[in-house]
């Protein structure tokens, strides 16, 4: 008993550090299979029509869209973690 609550606490800022990362791995793979593969119109979908028929503005809006989902995904990871993490020194 006493080892696992040592264990926990001192494993969790690795854990934090993989849930991030699998966040990061997970929303570029999404992406990629939306642009590869095309199957639901999504914003990948989105940005394939752009492309194809030369709409800059909805091919930037779609890029900024990616980007900014990918912001809150790192923002909500990272307040996640440090409230974690809070007996932590920074």
């Amino acid at each position: 008993m006493v080892r696992l609550l040592i264990a926990i606490p001192g494993a969790l800022p690795q854990i934090c550090t993989g849930v991030h990362s699998a966040l990061i791995y997970a929303w570029t793979a999404t992406v990629g299979a939306e642009l590869l593969l095309n199957i639901a119109p999504g914003i990948g979908g989105r940005m394939n029509e752009g492309q194809h028929l030369f709409h800059m503005d909805l091919l930037l809006l779609c890029i900024l869209l990616l980007g900014g989902v990918g912001v809150v995904f790192n923002v909500i990871a990272g307040a996640l973690e440090h409230r974690l993490l809070r007996w932590r020194i920074p």
